[in-house]
């Protein structure tokens, strides 16, 4: 009994695999006639189409459709004719991207990106306006904006970069117990030994500060007490007190501090966070620019997220650039005649 129950499971197995081969096959026939007939339109279409009496050149062949019976098999079970389609579909060559020449507002100021197809100005954190002139802070807060509808962040800090008062409460990621980069609402060390030192008052927005001073992130840059030990109202979790900060072994007071604090900046690593690393941009900015936390700041010509498109002006830099875009390729060459170039500019 066993025995003709393995036979007969035998035989429904190879009867419903013949059944989906033939199907299979089936399906690749179809669309084998249905190929068929479009290639006779198509060809029937060529030869009504009388010759123009002013081109007497041959006309270029055409590549043939080639019916990929094993791609066509991954149509198995789809209705409609847009999956065989693709897979018969014409070739079509690579043409290398147009090169735009669109202009924008006072070069964007030195701190943007120009968009050589649109003209509008691409800024980076911390800057904004039609030429990236205006300064658009981001400044360390202790509260989250209450106003939805409004594109002015809370702020939290003083003319000085400092938290206007400790004594009150309050938690978000960026509130900062020491000096904010309010480009980017980065929290950094405060005092004379690993502090941050900003600009000077008055200093066009963007400008690098005079010493970039200890990064001071996550649990590090919240307090749980003040100078004085009275705990403050930063939130009980993930705070640190006032002494493993600027006590006489914190983290911004000595060169090795009893506590280490989290590096999650991108261009910063190491136990100390003093280790310069190389930051992550897309594409990493295509060869054609300066990374900056994610944000390509492009060299003179290029645009774009990646810095892989290009405009006139490098073309005109270096014109085999122009050809090699697509690939977003340029050789040493073309670099040296892009920094000439932008030397010159200066």
């Amino acid at each position: 009994m066993a025995c003709c129950e393995s036979a007969n499971s035998k035989l429904h197995h190879a009867i419903t695999l013949i059944l989906a081969l033939s199907f299979i096959l089936y399906v690749d026939a179809r669309n084998g006639a249905s190929h068929s007939r479009m290639h006779k339109r198509k060809m029937a279409q060529g030869a009504a189409t009388p010759p123009t009496a002013t081109d007497s050149s041959p006309p270029s062949p055409q590549p043939p459709i080639v019916l990929q019976t094993t791609n066509l098999s991954r149509c198995f079970g789809i209705r409609g004719p847009h999956c065989s389609d693709y897979y018969t579909q014409d070739f079509v060559e690579l043409q290398p991207p147009k090169v735009h020449s669109k202009q924008c507002p006072n070069n964007c100021s030195g701190k943007g990106v120009c968009n050589g197809e649109t003209g509008l100005c691409d800024c980076p954190a911390g800057v904004g306006g039609p030429d990236c002139g205006s300064a658009d802070p981001r400044p360390c807060t202790n509260t989250y904006r209450n106003n939805k509808k409004s594109n002015i962040s809370e702020s939290h800090i003083g003319p000085n970069k400092r938290d206007t008062n400790w004594a009150e409460s309050g938690w978000t990621p960026s509130r900062c117990a020491g000096v904010c980069d309010d480009t980017t609402a980065i929290c950094y060390c405060d005092g004379p030994h690993h502090g941050r030192v900003p600009a000077p008052d008055g200093s066009p927005p963007g400008s690098p500060p005079i010493r970039p001073g200890r990064l001071l992130h996550g649990k590090c840059q919240r307090l749980s007490t003040d100078d004085k030990g009275q705990p403050l109202g930063w939130g009980s979790r993930n705070c640190m007190s006032y002494d493993d900060i600027y006590g006489a072994q914190g983290w911004c007071t000595v060169d090795t501090p009893r506590v280490r604090c989290s590096c999650d900046i991108d261009g910063v690593d190491g136990e100390l966070c003093d280790l310069i690393t190389e930051m992550v941009c897309p594409n990493q900015c295509s060869g054609h620019g300066l990374c900056n936390r994610g944000f390509c700041n492009c060299l003179p010509g290029w645009y774009g997220l990646d810095c892989a498109r290009i405009s006139d002006q490098a073309a005109a830099l270096s014109p085999i650039a122009a050809s090699s875009s697509s690939s977003s390729e340029v050789g040493g060459d073309q670099k040296a005649a892009a920094a000439e170039g932008s030397d010159q500019g200066e």
